[in-house]
């Protein structure tokens, strides 16, 4: 029977071709996800936004009929965009409207980051400036202090991406050579920020590495799913987060 160790419904803005693949390759045996999207848009905007929330309590609707055993939304930008009241606030209607528990993008990272014991991190990410000027005021409401952002370069010929789904053609060992060059001084972790961009595969040999815990968005949700479930599952390949 598929899903018979346990079953997650995963909320994915529209322009996202890295998740769902992402995370079925560290799933343990037995666990299924499904996946139910949202209109994204081209960028992260007020308007997006709200069309993104509308369509987020619509999906929780739709995998309350698969009957999963809990729901990750799957959209970092966002929330960083409204902030943590706002998240926590549309997780509690979703824990409402599917009638079992909620995590998120935001709330699997930083419950990672004090899972490894991090205070100060420095985060990779490919968000637009808008969005990466909020980071380090977000990260400190939870006692998380940003050193500083290492910037991926989505678009070729200009600082920010054209469209939001330019994310997923990073590739991986941009990512790697990207975060390797990080001084690891003075930093507890690395934090690869964003669901739609390629990283698991590189953060084995990145802690090896720079010596230090390197976490994800997509990692740190797989870590949320195991115990959410209450799984008693070790996941090697993609950092001590989960094979720990």
């Amino acid at each position: 029977m598929m899903g018979w160790r346990g079953m997650v419904g995963l909320i994915v803005p529209s322009n996202n071709g890295v998740i769902l693949p992402e995370i079925y390759r560290a799933l343990p045996e037995g666990v299924t996800a499904y996946e139910t999207r949202m209109r994204a848009g081209a960028h992260v905007t007020p308007e997006a936004i709200n069309r993104m929330v509308e369509d987020a309590l619509e999906a929780g609707a739709l995998l309350a009929e698969a009957n999963v055993g809990m729901i990750a939304y799957c959209c970092m930008g966002s929330s960083v965009f409204k902030g943590w009241d706002w998240e926590e606030d549309l997780q509690r209607q979703l824990a409402t409207i599917g009638r079992c528990p909620v995590t998120s993008a935001n709330t699997a990272i930083l419950e990672a980051i004090r899972h490894v014991g991090a205070k100060t991190v420095q985060l990779v990410t490919p968000y637009p400036k808008g969005i990466d000027e909020l980071l380090p005021q977000f990260f400190a409401a939870r006692g998380v202090t940003v050193r500083g952002i290492t910037k991926v370069k989505v678009n070729p010929v200009g600082p920010e991406p054209a469209h939001n789904r330019d994310i997923r053609f990073v590739e991986p060992h941009y990512l790697y050579t990207l975060a390797r060059a990080i001084d690891p001084k003075g930093i507890d972790a690395v934090c690869f920020l964003a669901t739609d961009m390629e990283t698991m595969a590189t953060i084995d040999a990145l802690e090896r590495d720079l010596g230090l815990p390197v976490l994800s968005n997509n990692q740190a949700i797989v870590w949320e799913i195991v115990r959410r479930l209450k799984l008693n599952a070790k996941v090697p390949g993609y950092g001590r987060l989960l094979a720990d």
